[in-house]
């Protein structure tokens, strides 16, 4: 017996110096001055190619994103003593280096969210001021154990998303507007309120009036009926901002698009694991991790962009249309890239991007998931992750303010106005006035 006791900490020391077997990528903080070296204004993408190899994460003519990898493991002692290697996450130092029309590098950026030439510039998570958020107290309409919230609606109401209900707040998560009693899957508002939808788990799916909630039609959900869904499918539900004239359904796999005035279904796609509809109901934005992003258009079908997903770091991206629909954002737990959507679409991808900045790390354990929202008037754009809340001015191209979250979150959902957030936890909901930070004191 006390041979075994002993024999745990030495296997302790020999997984941690065997990690570099376990997980090969482990390029890290030591090629930090491959990047030093990397001069603006002078190198061009060959040259910064020849410094740091192939890049890992994002290669497009504008943009070049490289990732050092160090993984944390974690070494389990299971029953009888025999261990197993789990991962626990990735540390390390990433460089996010734009290029102008004729090739030569115009930015750098390491290890963070700093916006900067210079690598000495970065943001550490550490030091981030914390978002000044506080759990809703007893009482509250957003005192609840939530699956999922969103704001929706001309008065940004909040929405909350419960295992046995759907409940309406107002802005701030104090009243109680009206709320739905059921069990439901699937739940979304339309931009006007004017229309909101429920899939159940009888998986029926329903158009509904935003101002109540009362039923208005059926649509067919494309799947058997009848069939009690297992507790732990979520289909989500979204509507184009023009008054809701779509709604893009996500069932177990696929994605089903209706003409909530007819009721008909109007574009189907397989195997898709999110969608989301441009403002004006033209293009379908879906993605699954071993495909990437793909757009495609409502009415032929025909996909007009396909992007390749990125390496890791990528985890659970995000994505989001500015309210115009000029824009499309696309975040990762580890950047974040701002597109034209027309130079995108008529380029192939070759050509568009506008904006991309580096978020800090979430330092999550083998998680990564992030949210993007952008501002009402389309010149702000904020990034949320687990850990973290990335402001970004698209106006000024300047980084606004990056904060901490003090717990993990498991969702994020902002107001039209990025004035308000809702973070979601396992337990609660936290309601944060963006820019209300705590100040972290240097070490």
């Amino acid at each position: 017996m006390r041979s075994r006791l002993v024999a745990v900490p030495l296997l302790l020391a020999a997984v941690a110096s065997a990690s570099s077997c376990v997980f090969p990528n482990l390029r890290h903080v030591e090629h930090v001055h491959d990047v030093v070296r990397v001069q603006v204004g002078h190198d061009t993408r060959d040259q910064v190619r020849a410094l740091l190899g192939a890049p890992r994460v994002v290669d497009t003519p504008e943009l070049y994103v490289y990732d050092w990898e160090k993984s944390k493991a974690l070494f389990v002692i299971a029953a009888y003593g025999s261990g197993v290697v789990l991962p626990m996450g990735f540390t390390g130092t990433r460089a996010l280096i734009r290029f102008d029309d004729g090739g030569r590098v115009v930015r750098v950026e390491v290890e963070g969210a700093g916006q900067s030439d210079a690598p000495d510039a970065a943001v550490s998570v550490d030091r981030l001021p914390r978002a000044d958020a506080t759990t809703a107290p007893q009482g509250a309409c957003a005192h609840a154990q939530p699956l999922l919230v969103h704001y929706a609606g001309p008065e940004s109401r909040l929405a909350i998303h419960r295992s046995s209900e759907i409940r309406v707040c107002d802005e701030l998560g104090q009243t109680e507007l009206f709320r739905l009693k059921g069990r439901f899957s699937g739940f979304a508002i339309s931009q006007d309120g004017r229309l909101a939808a429920t899939y159940n788990r009888d998986h029926v799916l329903m158009l509904r009036n935003g101002a109540t909630l009362e039923p208005l039609r059926e649509l067919d959900p494309a799947t058997k009926k009848g069939r009690t869904a297992s507790s732990g499918e979520f289909s989500p539900l979204g509507f184009s901002a023009d008054g809701g004239r779509l709604l893009a359904f996500l069932p177990t796999l696929g994605t089903v698009v209706y003409d909530t005035a007819t009721g008909e279904a109007v574009l189907r796609r397989a195997e898709s694991r999110a969608a989301l509809l441009s403002p004006d109901g033209h293009l379908l934005l879906t993605w699954v991790s071993r495909a990437g992003l793909t757009l495609t258009e409502v009415d032929t079908g025909r996909e007009v962009f396909v992007r390749p997903p990125p390496a890791k770091p990528w985890g659970g991206g995000s994505a989001a249309f500015s309210p115009d629909g000029r824009r499309l954002a696309v975040a990762s737990c580890a950047h974040a890239e701002v597109w034209d959507l027309g130079a995108m679409t008529s380029s192939g991808g070759a050509k568009g991007l506008e904006e991309a900045f580096l978020l800090p790390f979430s330092k999550m354990l083998g998680t990564c998931r992030s949210w993007t929202a952008f501002s009402s008037d389309g010149d702000m754009l904020a990034v949320a992750t687990e850990r973290t809340v990335t402001l970004y001015d698209l106006a000024a191209h300047r980084l606004r303010a990056s904060c901490g979250i003090a717990w993990p979150v498991t969702g994020v959902a902002f107001t039209s106005g990025l004035t308000r957030a809702a973070f979601t936890t396992t337990f609660n909901i936290a309601m944060w006035g963006v820019g209300k930070v705590v100040a972290i004191s240097e070490p």
